[in-house]
């Protein structure tokens, strides 16, 4: 989405690596990547 883009492109900005993955990604392939940290993101129409 155009909100997961715009997160990407600020945590590029801080010089950190960073990949967008879909929401179906399995667990198993997460814990392979070995990641540092996680960001889950959703749209302006899941913010009540």
């Amino acid at each position: 989405s155009q909100y997961t883009q715009l997160i990407a492109r600020r945590v590029r900005e801080s010089h950190v690596y960073c990949e967008i993955h879909p929401f179906n990604k399995s667990l198993e392939a997460i814990r392979a990547f070995q990641p540092r940290g996680i960001i889950l993101s959703g749209g302006p129409s899941s913010v009540y």
